[in-house]
């Protein structure tokens, strides 16, 4: 093999080293795009399910496209809860008074304030 042979094949081999380089990157980019996508999935399929979003995020972000399955068999959760009416908010702590209770010695509970009303 003579010297113009030898530096030949060694520029085909650089090349090739290069090309497998860029290859490799682009690969890269491509697994965390698809990871991505299958996260952004997961969060929409949990929210959609009336689970947390974050929940939907991390299943699928640890077990990528099985994370999705587990998803699709967890239990539907309770989901947002409905719009309130302007003015009230439907989770408002409501004050309670002695008097409404009934007896003011006893302490009051919810049911015997919503009772009342």
């Amino acid at each position: 093999m003579n010297e113009l042979e030898k530096v030949r094949s060694l520029e085909k081999v650089q090349a090739a080293a290069e090309a497998a380089a860029i290859a490799t990157t682009y690969g890269v980019l491509a697994c965390l795009v698809i990871w991505g996508a299958i996260v952004a999935l997961g969060v929409y399929l949990a929210d959609a399910r009336g689970r947390s979003r974050m929940e939907g995020f991390w299943i699928t972000l640890l077990f990528g496209p099985l994370g999705i399955v587990v998803i699709g068999f967890l239990p539907i959760g309770f989901g947002p809860s409905p719009p309130a009416a302007p003015g009230h908010h439907p989770r408002a702590i409501l004050p309670i008074e002695p008097s409404l209770a009934g007896n003011a010695d006893a302490p009051p509970t919810r049911a015997s304030v919503v009772a009342d009303r």
